[in-house]
């Protein structure tokens, strides 16, 4: 099973063990990331789109990723 955001690669990854081999074998298989996409609109409570509005992008923990991000004329973040 792939780790959250990670798709899975289920090609065999192949290898030999001999008989009586006393050394370990090590094999690496990476995942692939899956990128993700958000994409928002800020308008206002009368519905009108903002232009130039600043957002700060946090993890879960409170972490800032990115900040400055502003909204475009359309008031869209992507």
């Amino acid at each position: 099973e792939a780790p959250f955001g990670y798709e899975l690669d289920d090609t065999p990854l192949e290898f030999e063990i001999v008989f009586n081999q006393e050394t370990q074998l090590e094999l690496t298989k990476e995942n692939a990331l899956i990128p993700g996409a958000i994409e928002l609109t800020k308008v206002d409570e009368d519905g009108s789109i903002l232009e130039g509005v600043e957002f700060e992008l946090q993890d879960s923990e409170g972490h800032t990723l990115r900040e400055g991000l502003l909204t475009d004329e359309e008031g869209k973040l992507f």
